[in-house]
């Protein structure tokens, strides 16, 4: 591979400015969805008990908070589409995705167990804001991402897989991520778990990628590219380690991100019998400036979004490539 293609940049493009749907609201999360948009979960600046991704360290508690609070659920285009305000008991650092018919699921990233019973951290608000359903779908939630049809992808951490927060040591019941990646139906029931063979298993899920109803993820340990369709699942192994995102579009991927110095790192190739490089490069803003470290990235489908603060950046597949 020349010099050249090991250093070439791909800058993004920025999408969109994400701006509170009201004063004095914090930013606690940002996530794509599967039709382009973004879902933001906001909540009053003076709110200390629930904590989202965009706040910085604390020693609060990293699960529900211990009593109702209120919250704001908006829709992000190029600009602000919808709000809903929601009012429950609810769960920290959330990920908040579409369902059908307007409404909305809250999944917190923590759910302990105790003899006394179990944490909600999935919660289901209809589209005026009311309260639906509440479950627990795991604890150590790290990716969440919804289908056009209404399920629920679910991608675990090591925690969730091996078990903390009560969960898998005994009396605690065997952690229910265990799998390290989990769909549920619209009921949020689980209705498929990570095969434990035919498979390398996975100790922590690092990227998701929901494009419609096919699932794909990346993961430790062996970091191989898998596409879930149906039941069906196919392994393309990979020598990349340490991507933070996956983005396809079925016959190619990029893998991006890493680990300390390779944190704007773009790795792509065609998906053959393994992954097959083709190309490196990096990733910055559209000005030329490197992405900040603390940058989040998701893949949906064939476009890789950067959030950084309360701005919304964009790359396909084919600018990568």
């Amino acid at each position: 591979m020349s010099l050249f293609r090991r250093s070439r940049k791909v800058r993004l493009r920025h999408h969109a400015r994400i701006e509170p749907p009201g004063p004095g609201l914090r930013l606690l999360s940002v996530a794509p969805t599967f039709d382009g948009t973004a879902l933001c979960a906001w909540t009053a600046a003076e709110t200390r008990g629930l904590r989202g991704a965009h706040d910085g360290p604390t020693d609060l508690p990293y699960g529900a908070s211990s009593e109702v609070t209120e919250a704001v659920i908006t829709t992000q285009g190029p600009r602000l589409d919808t709000r809903i305000d929601v009012s429950a008991v609810l769960p920290s650092y959330p990920t908040v995705q579409p369902l059908p018919g307007g409404r909305v699921a809250w999944i917190g990233a923590r759910s302990a167990w105790t003899p006394e019973g179990v944490e909600p951290n999935a919660l289901v608000f209809d589209d005026t804001g009311g309260l639906l359903q509440e479950a627990c779908v795991g604890d150590g939630v790290k990716h969440a991402q919804t289908t056009p049809s209404g399920r629920l992808w679910l991608g675990f951490s090591d925690e969730g897989v091996f078990g903390n927060m009560g969960w898998g040591s005994p009396p605690g019941p065997p952690p229910l991520g265990r799998s390290g990646i989990l769909r549920c139906g619209a009921d949020l029931s689980p209705q498929w778990t990570f095969p434990t063979s035919g498979a390398p298993p996975v100790d922590d899920c690092y990227a998701l990628n929901v494009d419609g109803e096919i699932g794909w993820a990346y993961y430790y340990s062996g970091f191989p590219i898998v596409r879930i369709d149906g039941d069906d699942v196919t392994v393309w192994p990979t020598t990349v380690g340490g991507a933070k995102a996956l983005v396809t579009d079925g016959t190619r991927a990029a893998l991006v991100g890493g680990y300390r110095s390779e944190r704007q790192r773009i790795v792509t190739g065609r998906l053959e019998t393994t992954f097959v490089e083709s190309g490196r490069a990096t990733i910055t803003l559209p000005d030329g400036n490197p992405v900040p470290d603390a940058a989040q990235l998701d893949g949906r489908g064939d476009q890789l979004h950067v959030f950084i603060g309360h701005d919304w950046y964009r790359a396909d597949l084919s600018a990568m490539c």
